[in-house]
């Protein structure tokens, strides 16, 4: 790996530790998908979650994590909610942005993958 992408990386490592540490002290939650534990002893994270914020806005995720079975299965059958990017507003943004920041080849198309489609 390069010097640029080594610094590029500590850079979104920076923000995204910012992002939860800001979760964290506005809502007492956060869901740090940087956490090893997330992986190695997911339950008590997802308990705390459920007992203390159950709809959290994650701001790294840009979206919300839904830990009360309820609430999944409400949100699963809302025909209003996609997990397909190309509804969101503001997607034509957010794919300029990726294509800026080399995720996207200029030229590609956006395809979503199976699970984020309609």
């Amino acid at each position: 790996m390069q010097a640029l992408d080594w610094l590029r990386r500590g850079f979104q490592l920076a923000g995204a530790r910012g992002l939860v540490a800001y979760e964290r002290a506005r809502t007492g939650h956060a869901l740090n998908l940087l956490d090893p534990r997330l992986y190695t002893a997911p339950y008590p994270i997802y308990k705390q979650l459920r007992e203390g914020d159950p709809v959290h806005r994650s701001l790294l995720l840009d979206g919300y994590a839904l830990s009360r079975y309820e609430d999944v299965s409400a949100a699963l059958r809302d025909e209003h909610l996609s997990a397909d990017d190309r509804n969101q507003s503001g997607f034509d943004k957010q794919l300029q942005r990726m294509r800026r920041q080399d995720l996207l080849a200029a030229d590609a198309p956006y395809e979503p993958s199976m699970l984020r489609s309609a």
